[in-house]
């Protein structure tokens, strides 16, 4: 929660993701939890909420505010009621779940507002998934976490392995870079990245780390992305010998700056890519294109 003088402070569009980002965070809480819990959800967020409905009530002139406090009440109506009436999990999560993701909407539009060039269309492809899989091992920042989300769902990955201190949904952190993809992406948390490298193995999955280390070949060498799980470490530390030894290759991204390494969840993003590009060659038909 911020202060109310620094919620003022903010833009439009920061202040209706302030707003989405809370009630994004009661419907995770109420997910995983049982319905005898939900009261003290609510109690935990709702002044928080209804502090910043407050503030924007006073710039409900603004078009963007007038849309957003339209949007709060066809799904809530008067929040301070909604929350106050019995209802069961189901009752509660579904409407949250759906203003959260119409206030991001009306967040995007501001894009193509902003950069008119911008053009927004369906994939031609439709949502795809492919027999590939990432470990995430040891990875430190949220943010991050996040960022690979977003990339495995637009890239087509089909799971994720969250391992050690990776941090795991639901978190409001991971939820800002992540921007809705946490209930598309397939993950599952592991303790250890010998555990979900183990369990891969078992389902006949190739596993390549990525790391700069002298045997690593360039990411365009490993010929297939069919039942390969890539293994992605630390930010600062990248991934032990120990989990090194235990996977099948070592794979590097070429570069060519000062710096011989890149952020992790950039790194993701380029290798998926690859990924993409090798099953859309094999899995779409030229027509579809």
């Amino acid at each position: 929660m911020i202060a109310r003088n620094k919620f003022v402070k903010l833009n439009v569009k920061q202040k209706i993701y302030k707003i989405a980002s809370v009630l994004r965070a009661m419907e995770k809480k109420m997910k995983t939890s049982p319905d005898a819990d939900i009261p003290a959800i609510i109690a935990h967020h709702l002044p928080e909420l209804s502090m910043y409905l407050g503030c924007i009530a006073q710039e409900s002139g603004h078009p963007k505010i007038s849309r957003a406090l339209g949007i709060i009440d066809a799904r809530l109506g008067n929040v301070e009621t909604f929350f106050s009436t019995q209802k069961s999990g189901n009752q509660v999560i579904k409407p949250l779940n759906l203003c959260f993701h119409d206030l991001i909407g009306l967040i995007d539009e501001d894009i193509g507002e902003k950069f008119f060039d911008v053009r927004r269309f369906d994939s031609p492809y439709g949502v795809l998934r492919f027999p590939s899989a990432a470990i995430l091992d040891n990875i430190r920042s949220p943010f991050n976490v996040g960022s690979i989300f977003r990339s495995a769902d637009a890239f087509g990955v089909g799971e994720l392995a969250l391992c050690g201190i990776t941090p795991s949904p639901p978190s409001v952190k991971i939820e800002r870079t992540a921007m809705g993809t946490l209930d598309t992406v397939v993950w599952k948390y592991h303790s250890a990245a010998e555990e979900a490298i183990a369990e891969y193995r078992g389902r006949g999955y190739e596993i390549i780390a990525m790391e700069t280390a002298k045997n690593a070949i360039p990411i365009a060498d490993i010929g297939g992305f069919d039942n390969t799980c890539i293994v992605f470490g630390n930010e600062e530390f990248g991934i032990t010998d120990e989990i090194l030894e235990l996977c099948d290759r070592i794979a590097m991204i070429p570069l060519v700056g000062m710096k011989n390494s890149i952020n992790v969840a950039n790194s993701f993003a380029a290798v998926m890519y690859e990924s993409l590009k090798y099953f859309l060659d094999r899995n779409v038909s030229p027509e579809d294109r």
